[in-house]
């Protein structure tokens, strides 16, 4: 036993004059809402400890007597009320005498003595009206806060329903719940506004409504199907708080003796550890009434109210504040988990459920881990949820929510209320820490709470924010966990056959919550984890991964407790391998454009500004580049570079250095010399291919030149044969792209994977001879090798476009009809811009029929114009992929289904693809045929991007630095790895917030871009206003994203912009966006009295100098508390009620103003209408 008191004495609350301790199988057992610790068995006698040999809790556990007036008395009587309720004894007033109840032996003479001190002052606690008012405590005030914000919400709802099967008399029922009621003054109490603030009064004793439905009638599957829809209706049926008792209760008839008691509750007036309170209470009354005997349900001396006075007391007398910093202090700057996304869940969203079962092996090794480290189950389950959630995030730690049970004392065990409430529980993610490291968190994070479990976290808050990291509030929490141990409440009434049922599945509270409950299992105990998930921000995928690395780490921790977690998960497939067979063997590129001119000689290869050229004819140019470079020292592996204006000279120039066996090195015409000269350089250029143009630039290079024009030239006779034989293991092409050090990196591409390419895309499109294709982009962009030998190698025409007439959406527009182009590739920039000035469905006046998106991140919403038109139009394919995997990885055709849920999915891999999801970092993987051989001349770089791993021994995976998800119908895009940044302690993806400017109907695009202003990084929105529409103000802009985005992720600023720039690929140029703002954000002073006033009160809870009419609340630095500071001020200041919800919507002085001047002249006791802010 000393050995316990030395382990768990920081937890223990060291109050009693018991002699014994009691023995408990874990200690504590858990930290939740539903399973508290039992505080009766935590009272201990510790030698030395504070109150030895009296009845008093220990100074660590005490509320000071600082604070509001006769709080001294009530916490002398809550403690005299804790010791009885240890003793097992219960006092009650009787006609003006004090009765107390107690086991024989219970009552020492120094409790009689105490009590007689305190008769008087017992009598009157007990005697005193429980129709007052009171404060609301801490957890009770965020309950009422998400009520008024958002009234129609049932996430706080606590359904239960239970079957009956037996003889059951409504009227008894009736009398019960009446009898509970009075017993209990927390389930006939209100939470109104009074004097600005919300108060809770209780109503008097009066009969509780039970609402009777007969279903008798009906057949059983019609009453079974109605008794369903009739306790999901109940169970989100919202509450009226502010008038109206916090529970209600409806008996449905199924049969003589069969019927379902509906019984709901709100959150605000009752948890988790008030349900056994009242399932016991309302048994007892019921068999009370029908034996016609007084009622046996006792009334606690202490009750709800006093406890939210005690609470009050804490907070004014500042009592938790070292506790409060405390808790702070082991928390990081923010309550991030990358792999949980930020935000709320909306308003009725809907709640996923994933189930898996921890069998009695798995669970006797989580009580062995905890005997081991001397610590709770508890602990344990914790530090596996840690490491999960910091596996999934690429975090070494993570803060979750954990419940706490707030009952300190043993006086609040008997009461219904509201004493639950939320705690930062701070873990290690496992990425470095050993596991032992990661279970000593848990535990030491565990027993920081349990000292504390009192304060809210809005304190903790507070804390944070003085010491300069501010956390947010409680909604800044996305990942819960509970661990459920509390015994079933025992509801028995005789001759009746009481189950409970499944409660419906309501509203999401958080992101992501998780329960472990232990269970029986069939070979002993078990444990149930059952996840609960907001649908709109959680796959089911990611979710039952978190699971399953919880399993996976519990695992390691008694397999090899002292090593790190930190590859469990790393390169598990999220996606099926799709097979693909292999290319013929010995197969090049020249040798499939040789089958094709065999068998279409005379076919239109190429049509160009200078008429059409045959295969034939193209067959024979490209022999004659292949004789002129062989003539110039060209061997298979020698490197070409190739630059020239697009037309039939270029298309013949890239098949002669195939037929040659050379390695293309595209240049691109419009680069800068020095670009040019860098890639010539670093690649080791053997011989330059140039037209009349490009020649002249090139005039510096010491090696061969070639032209690719050179008039008069001919190709031998017979077929060019490279001097060795070549294979397609050789490169195809050497494309440099930029690099994060301004150094461009040559990406070495085998044949073999542009065969592979074509062989895997061009099914899935359903190309063909038929076909005219276009060829837009550079080549020195990769996706014109997808143009160029898809058309060629499928025997289709191919339109080289003049790089002029592809940045001209008329002129391309009119290029494409002319030359009835049927497959157009287009980066989503680029094809958005096509459609700049031109009538509606303009695409009907050509002959597309598909356009393959790919280079950037797509958005379908973008081009909702063509996925929802009245009749179809082209299809649109998203073709996601990068230099280094060849063109194109994964593909999906777009549906107005897509356009409308604001996602940008890429789809599922080509098949012979390998996709892979690095699970603590949302990082793609990409391996199979298209990953390149790696960067030229830099092993390094290889090493480092190019990781082993794959689907077959050897195999290695490109790491993409792209974000995805894993969703049902394939992947999503997310954004880049390195483009994140954070504002206001929340990490925020510029796409996401370009996607929903975007939507903006004055708006033809929009993007984001990252700014610092005074060492602060904020975004900056810049804005292309659609054909014939003004550009959005600034204010409008706020209004609109205010509506979809949380605060952080609105910009700052606004810039207009004629168009998006994009680079020489189509794809948008962030650094050629502006980084100031168009019009400076003028600060106009409040005009009105009201105005003033109001700014005078803002200015003061903000601790600002001064404020404009248009400034918003909370882009100053406001948050969820200040605000209802604030509109706890309004009333008392100018007299008028405004709802806490329009405020949120409307948070500029200049509209708040408005609205109190209207309430002011309207109908007395009308709530003033907020209107939406025109920021």
């Amino acid at each position: 036993m000393d050995e316990l008191l030395e382990r768990h004495g920081a937890l223990l609350c060291h109050s009693s004059q018991r002699p014994d301790i009691s023995r408990l199988p874990a200690v504590p057992a858990t930290l939740s809402k539903q399973a508290c610790l039992s505080y009766r068995s935590r009272h201990v006698r510790v030698p030395g400890a504070p109150g030895t040999g009296s009845t008093r809790c220990c100074e660590r556990c005490r509320v000071t007597s600082a604070g509001a007036s006769g709080m001294p008395l009530l916490l002398e009587l809550r403690d005299l009320l804790d010791a009885l309720a240890i003793a097992g004894a219960t006092v009650r007033a009787d006609d003006g005498r004090l009765r107390c109840s107690a086991p024989r032996g219970a009552l020492t003479h120094e409790l009689v003595m105490r009590l007689r001190d305190r008769r008087a002052e017992l009598l009157a606690h007990l005697a005193r009206p429980d129709e007052e008012e009171a404060p609301l405590a801490p957890a009770q005030e965020a309950l009422w806060r998400q009520h008024h914000l958002r009234p129609g919400d049932s996430a706080y709802n606590i359904p239960l329903e239970l079957a009956l099967d037996g003889p059951l008399s409504p009227e008894a029922l009736r009398a019960a719940l009446r009898t509970v009621a009075v017993a209990q003054p927390a389930l006939r109490t209100v939470y109104a506004v009074v004097s600005g603030r919300p108060r809770q009064r209780v109503l008097p004793p009066s009969p509780v409504p039970l609402r009777l439905v007969d279903l008798s009638c009906l057949p059983p599957e019609l009453a079974a199907s109605a008794v369903g829809r009739l306790a999901a209706a109940e169970a989100v049926r919202p509450f009226d708080l502010a008038s109206s008792p916090p529970w209600r209760a409806t008996l449905v008839r199924l049969g003589p003796a069969t019927h379902r008691l509906l019984l709901t509750r709100h959150h605000v007036a009752a948890d988790g550890w008030s349900f056994g309170i009242l399932a016991t209470a309302l048994a007892t009354a019921v068999r009370s009434h029908g034996e016609g005997a007084p009622s046996r349900v006792a009334s606690p001396a202490w009750r709800f109210a006093d406890h939210a006075r005690v609470q009050q007391g804490a907070a004014e007398s500042g009592q938790w504040s070292d506790g409060a910093r405390e808790i702070a202090g082991s928390l990081g700057r923010d309550l991030t988990i990358a792999c949980v996304p930020d935000g709320r869940p909306r308003p009725g969203s809907a709640v996923g459920t994933v189930t898996v079962t921890a069998d009695h092996r798995r669970t006797a090794a989580v009580q062995a881990i905890a005997r081991s480290a001397g610590t709770t189950t508890f602990a344990v389950w914790a530090a596996a949820f840690g490491i999960a959630l910091g596996q999934a995030s690429d975090q070494e730690s993570v803060v979750v929510g954990t419940p706490v049970s707030g009952r300190a004392h043993p006086a609040a065990e008997p009461l219904v209320g509201c004493f639950a409430g939320l705690l930062p529980l701070p873990l290690v993610g496992g990425r470095r820490s050993s596991l032992r490291d990661a279970v000593r968190q848990a535990h030491a994070s565990t027993a920081r709470l349990l000292r504390h479990q009192d304060i809210p976290f809005e304190a903790v808050a507070d804390a944070a924010r003085a010491a300069g990291r501010p956390i947010g509030g409680a909604n800044g929490i996305r990942a819960v966990l509970t661990f459920q141990n509390t015994p079933s409440a025992a509801f028995e009434l005789p001759g009746v056959a009481v189950r409970t049922l499944d409660p419906t599945s309501l509203a999401a509270k958080f992101p992501l919550a998780v329960t472990i409950t232990p269970v029986n299992g069939p070979d002993g105990p078990a444990a149930s984890l059952v996840a609960e998930y907001a649908t709109d921000l959680l796959g089911t995928a990611v979710v039952e991964e978190l699971l399953q690395t919880m399993f996976d780490a519990l695992d390691a921790m008694q397999a090899t407790p002292d090593q790190p977690f930190d590859a469990v998960t790393e390169g598990r497939s999220a996606v099926q391998l799709v097979p693909l067979e292999p290319p013929r063997a010995g197969e090049t590129l020249a040798d499939r454009f040789r089958d094709v001119v065999a068998s279409r000689p005379d076919a239109v290869a190429i049509s160009d500004r200078d008429g059409q050229v045959t295969y034939r004819e193209l067959y024979r140019r490209a022999r004659a580049v292949a004789a002129r470079l062989a003539g110039a020292g060209a061997a298979p592996g020698t490197l070409v570079a190739v630059q020239g204006g697009h037309g039939a000279p270029l298309v013949a120039a890239v098949v002669g250095v195939a037929m040659a066996g050379a390695v293309c090195v595209p240049l691109d015409p419009e680069d800068p010399p020095g670009r040019v000269e860098q890639v010539i350089t670093d690649a080791g250029v053997d011989v330059v291919l140039t037209d009349r143009e490009s020649a002249r630039a090139l005039e510096w290079f010491e090696g061969p030149a070639v032209r690719m024009d050179e008039p008069g030239g001919s190709a031998p006779p017979g077929p060019v044969r490279p001097m060795w034989r070549t294979s397609a293991d050789e490169l195809a092409y050497v494309i440099h792209t930029s690099g994060s050090t301004g150094a461009p990196k040559g990406v070495m591409v085998p044949q073999v994977n542009v065969l592979q390419l074509l062989r895997a895309a061009t099914a899935i499109c359903d190309v063909g001879a038929g076909d005219v294709w276009s060829m837009n982009h550079s080549l020195a962009f990769d996706f014109s090798v997808w143009e160029l030998w898809g058309a060629l190698l499928t025997g289709a025409r191919l339109v080289p476009v003049a790089r002029a007439v592809a940045r001209d959406p008329a002129r391309l527009r009119r290029t494409l009809a002319v030359h009835s182009v049927t497959v157009h590739s287009a980066t989503p920039t680029a094809l958005s811009m096509l459609s700049d000035g031109a009538p509606d469905e303009w695409w009907r006046r050509t002959a597309l029929r598909l356009v393959v998106l790919g280079g950037e991140r797509c958005l379908p919403s973008d081009f909702a114009a063509w996925l929802t038109g009245t009749r179809a139009g082209p299809a649109l394919l998203n073709m996601y992929g990068i230099t280094e995997t060849t063109v194109h990885v994964t593909h999906r055709f777009l549906s107005s289904a897509d356009a409308a849920s604001g996602a940008s999915p890429i789809g599922r891999p080509l098949p012979g693809v390998d996709a892979a999801v690095d699970m603590r970092s949302g990082e793609l993987l990409v391996g199979g045929w298209g990953t390149a051989r790696g960067y030229l001349h830099r092993p390094g770089w290889t090493a480092d991007r190019f990781r082993p791993g794959g689907a077959v021994p050897g195999a290695r995976r490109y790491r993409t630095g792209d974000r995805v998800r894993a969703a049902v119908d394939g992947l999503h895009y997310l954004g880049r790895t390195d483009q994140q940044v954070k504002i206001r302690g929340h990490r925020v993806e510029p796409d996401e917030v370009a996607a929903v400017m975007s939507g903006h109907p004055d708006l033809a695009g929009a993007a984001a871009v990252v700014r610092d202003r005074a060492g602060t990084a904020e975004l900056l929105g810049c804005l292309v206003p659609a054909a014939g529409r003004t550009c959005p103000s600034p204010r409008e802009m706020r209004r609109f994203l205010a509506e979809r985005l949380p605060a952080h992720m609105i910009p700052a600023g606004f810039a207009k912009v004629e168009r998006l720039p994009v680079t020489r690929n189509g794809k948008l140029n962030r650094e050629a966006l502006p980084r100031t703002a168009d019009v400076a954000e003028v600060t106009d002073p409040p005009t009105t009295p009201t105005e003033r006033r109001l700014a005078a009160l803002w200015c003061e809870i903000l601790d600002v100098p001064e404020i404009g009419r248009h400034d918003d609340f909370f882009s100053l630095g406001g948050d969820s508390l200040q605000a209802t500071r604030l509109h706890a001020r309004v009333e008392p200041t100018f007299g008028v009620e405004l709802p806490l919800g329009g405020l949120y919507k409307a948070f500029d002085v200049a509209t708040i103003a408005a609205a109190i001047d209207a309430a002011a002249t309207a109908v007395p006791g009308t709530p003033a209408r907020v209107r939406t802010a025109q920021r």
